[in-house]
């Protein structure tokens, strides 16, 4: 078993009907891996049904001081996997957006995968995925955004998307790929005192801490004004967009 690292989060859920390219779950869940129950454990569940595909974990590093990028999951022959590094099967390749996924990319991880650097901060990386449903092979990508907390580096998982037609690609980034979603535009504004503005034309704002827990669910309408119970940096999301804001 590999020397482990990361975790640190963020826990974002949504979907988009009517089409190809839907929206997973980054958060808690349950998922057995070689014989072994793990429930309440974080990971990434494509399909939103409450059982992950791929369980995402903290451990202690190469450089030991990496947050979030051991990935772990059942593996069998044309089972789940991740996009790995030509070279060394056991780290995930850093892909952009753009990239398509499909069965022409290399899968070489048996079970667990990590990262071999992540260097550039902030950093903005995506990881494609090989992932096994019910219906057959479904081809999968997760965004990260690496930042910094002292001396560590964070990984904070922060979207996924999958093909619900199987053994069809898909490109990193898209979430529409039949039907057109508006997606909502809001500016934040900093006020003081813990305080925020948000202007908007969406229905309702979504407030989480920096690790990506929820705290709030807010209704506006064009605009609403938040304050926080004390200063830092929030995720702000409306929509299928979020932000990171910080109060003081």
């Amino acid at each position: 078993m590999k020397r482990l690292f990361l975790l640190s989060l963020a826990l974002l859920t949504f979907s988009i009907a009517n089409s190809q390219i839907v929206n997973g779950h980054i958060g808690t869940g349950n998922i057995t891996i070689a014989g072994t129950e793990w429930t309440n454990v974080y990971g990434i569940d494509f399909n939103n049904d409450g059982i992950l595909e791929f369980r995402l974990s903290d451990f202690s590093g190469v450089d030991g001081n990496q947050v979030n990028a051991y990935i772990s999951y059942n593996w069998t022959e044309g089972g789940n996997n991740v996009v790995s590094d030509p070279e060394i099967w056991d780290y995930a390749a850093v892909l952009a957006s753009g990239q398509v996924v499909d069965a022409n990319c290399t899968f070489g991880g048996y079970g667990d995968a990590t990262f071999q650097d992540l260097t550039t901060v902030p950093e903005r990386i995506f990881v494609g995925f090989r992932i096994l449903l019910a219906d057959g092979v479904h081809y999968g990508w997760a965004e990260a955004v690496v930042s910094t907390s002292a001396s560590d580096i964070i990984l904070n998982w922060v979207a996924c998307a999958y093909n619900t037609t199987p053994n069809a690609p898909v490109t990193i980034g898209n979430t529409v790929a039949i039907t057109h979603v508006e997606t909502p535009t809001f500016q934040v504004y900093v006020l003081g005192e813990n305080r925020m503005r948000i202007e908007t034309d969406g229905t309702e704002v979504t407030l989480y801490d920096i690790n990506g827990r929820q705290l709030n669910i807010i209704p506006c309408n064009n605009e609403v004004t938040i304050t926080m119970k004390q200063g830092g940096l929030y995720l702000v999301r409306v929509g299928s967009t979020t932000r990171k804001v910080m109060v003081y």
